[in-house]
């Protein structure tokens, strides 16, 4: 995943950062509850409305019946 606010690519299943000015550092992980298991994307965007949703034309491409445009 890439921030754009600080130019760094991370790792996402570890939470590396790769590449950029946080190269080697690691995202700390969220409190045990902070975590919302099962909840519908309609209930976290209420909650978090900053929300961003990360993905990845190539990723996007494998999907049946989807257009990226």
């Amino acid at each position: 995943m890439y921030d754009d606010k600080t130019g760094t690519l991370w790792l996402q299943e570890t939470g590396v950062a790769l590449e950029g000015p946080l190269a080697g550092r690691s995202l700390r992980e969220l409190p045990r509850e902070s975590y919302e298991p099962g909840i519908r994307w309609d209930e976290w965007r209420a909650r978090h409305p900053k929300s961003k949703v990360l993905h990845c034309e190539h990723c996007l491409k494998k999907r049946p019946n989807h257009s990226s445009k």
